[in-house]
């Protein structure tokens, strides 16, 4: 049997307390958020929903990503506006479909069979 060497881990252990319990494999439904994301979700849920639109304009709107696209560059080793921030796989298929924009009458990707 081959030796197996474990990988660090990117984040604290800690920041996964769930993980204590359980083993998880299902991220591609839900996946485990660590702790300080989520206490930022809850922090930005409580403020714009007693505060709306007040405390965050286009401006901060605009800014959102800013953090995260800043730290996925430095994990990749690649310039910070070549990283995108979608909300979703459809809306990355979507953007690159757009950029390669296939001719009229061709299909970009085709699914051939529906989820059951």
């Amino acid at each position: 049997m081959k030796n197996i060497r474990m990988i660090e881990s990117l984040v604290p252990a800690e920041d996964f307390p769930g993980l204590k319990n359980l083993t998880y494999f299902d991220c591609a439904s839900v996946g485990i958020v660590p702790l300080p994301v989520l206490n930022k979700m809850l922090d930005f849920q409580t403020k714009t929903s007693l505060q709306g639109t007040v405390s965050f304009g286009d401006r901060e709107e605009s800014q959102v990503y800013d953090g995260t696209r800043a730290s996925v560059a430095k994990l990749l080793s690649v310039p910070k506006q070549d990283v995108a921030i979608l909300t979703s796989a459809t809306e990355c298929i979507a953007q690159i479909a757009w950029w390669v924009r296939p001719k009229k009458k061709r299909d970009f990707l085709r699914v051939c069979k529906a989820f059951q």
